[in-house]
């Protein structure tokens, strides 16, 4: 999803893809499946309502199926172009058996979503294809907002999968205070677009992992999103 650049005024915008591969979208079909079971736990807001951050938010065997195929999916890894992150890799999802896709496009998992964020309509799971991003040393992301796709600002979603590393999360809520944040594994940060600014601080030591997906409330796209999808973000 695109990021707007605001600490330097330079306006930029990212967006993701696997190696030369065209993203395709969400299949429907997929994006309205029922729900089959997803454990989801209590959520806890940190500063509401543009960031809310969810821990232990899937099931063990939900956690682990995810960090299995983010694993399987390391050689294609690839670093970010058109960005405004510094030394990020990453890649779309592939096919409509991501395990990925298939948590997230639970209905169980979209109404506790809906339910913890506070969302005046339900909220599903975008169209926009699921991205699998990595910080690895040296990586990080400035002061930016998450660019509004939809008719509705959509929340962007960060599910760490995997976090050795020393970066935080980092936010200015509507009274300027910062805050920060250390996300651990199984964790779901939730964001608004157009929201708050908030940033990656870089990482010293270790490795952080995390999919990258967006929750909306309405099928309405704006020009924002053709324009995402289409750009080429990552080095064959």
């Amino acid at each position: 999803m695109s990021q707007q650049r605001l600490q330097s005024g330079a306006g930029a915008s990212c967006s993701s893809r696997c190696s030369s591969l065209r993203p395709t979208l969400l299949p429907r079909n997929a994006v309205l499946a029922r729900a089959r079971g997803a454990l989801l736990v209590s959520a806890r807001v940190v500063t509401a309502p543009k960031v809310v951050y969810m821990p232990n938010f899937l099931s063990k065997e939900d956690a682990a199926a995810i960090r299995k195929e983010a694993l399987s999916l390391q050689p294609q890894l690839r670093p970010e172009l058109n960005c405004i992150a510094e030394g990020r890799l990453g890649c779309y999802l592939g096919g409509p058996r991501s395990p990925s896709l298939e948590v997230f496009s639970r209905q169980a998992t979209a109404a506790a979503l809906t339910q913890r964020l506070r969302a005046r309509f339900p909220l599903f799971l975008s169209e926009f294809p699921i991205e699998l991003r990595q910080y690895p040393k040296g990586a990080a992301m400035p002061w930016h907002k998450d660019e509004q796709m939809f008719a509705s600002p959509q929340w962007e979603i960060i599910y760490t999968i995997d976090n050795s590393s020393d970066s935080t999360t980092e936010w200015r809520d509507e009274s300027g205070k910062e805050h920060s944040l250390w996300t651990e594994p199984n964790s779901l940060l939730a964001v608004e677009a157009e929201g708050w600014e908030h940033r990656v601080l870089p990482v010293r030591k270790g490795v952080r992992t995390i999919l990258k997906l967006a929750f909306t409330s309405s099928r309405s796209k704006l020009p924002a999103f053709d324009a995402n999808l289409g750009r080429e973000a990552y080095a064959a």
